[in-house]
């Protein structure tokens, strides 16, 4: 069995009044007159046509098409380099630090590689001490270590040997005495392994350094 549908045609004006937007249709009104029946299932409605003024994607291979991907992608082309633009204006810092000088102000113009700010890791703080090949001898990566401080003196940080340099050097002119200065020795560098223990410790700061050369005990004063 096929449904059929009445549809009832009458004729109808459209309803606009003057000077406002348009509402939509005057309901149809039977007028007595003939009634015709269609069958949709025998004969459908016809199909509308889209406007032409309706956008609607080209065919890729159609020279429309083809300008239009070009269109995209010089599009994308220019945002790729705004953004790598931005990418290369932008200051990222490498660590969680402090910011403890700033080496160019605002505005001013620096050169490939100029350097900008001074950024410290208070986490890696450490004291570098220069032994004669008698001390550095017995001193192994990992040994235990002190640093006291001069402003700190009732206040030994605990530390770590983590660089035993293999070469010799003289002694560098920051040392105090001239005879000093005129030996070898190495560099030995002792990295603090609680420097948030001590938040008075800062970096500059001058003091001692304190290594073991056999196995013994810290006397009281740097335990």
């Amino acid at each position: 069995m096929k449904l059929a549908l009445a549809v009832i045609v009458a004729s109808a004006t459209l309803a606009c009044s003057s000077g406002a937007p348009f509402e939509g249709l005057a309901p149809a009104v039977d007028r007595g007159g003939p009634k015709v029946v269609f069958d949709l299932a025998a004969n459908p409605l016809p199909q509308i046509p889209f406007p032409n003024d309706v956008a609607t994607t080209p065919d890729p291979n159609s020279p429309t098409g083809l300008r239009f991907n070009a269109a995209i992608g010089a599009a994308q082309a220019q945002v790729a380099q705004l953004t790598s633009e931005i990418d290369d204006s932008s200051l990222r810092a490498p660590l969680n630090g402090i910011i403890q000088l700033r080496l160019a102000e605002p505005g001013e113009v620096l050169g490939a590689g100029g350097r900008v700010l001074l950024l410290i890791d208070p986490s890696d703080q450490y004291m570098n001490l220069y032994l004669p090949a008698s001390v550095v001898g017995r001193l192994t990566q990992g040994d235990d270590a002190r640093v006291v401080l001069d402003a700190l003196p009732e206040h030994p940080l605990p530390a770590k040997v983590a660089f035993v340099a293999a070469k010799s050097q003289f002694t560098p002119k920051e040392v105090e005495t001239r005879d000093e200065r005129q030996k070898l020795v190495f560099r030995v560098k002792l990295r603090l392994t609680e420097p948030a223990a001590v938040p008075q410790a800062k970096p500059g700061m001058p003091g001692a350094g304190y290594v073991r050369t056999s196995p013994v005990d810290w006397p009281a004063n740097l335990k």
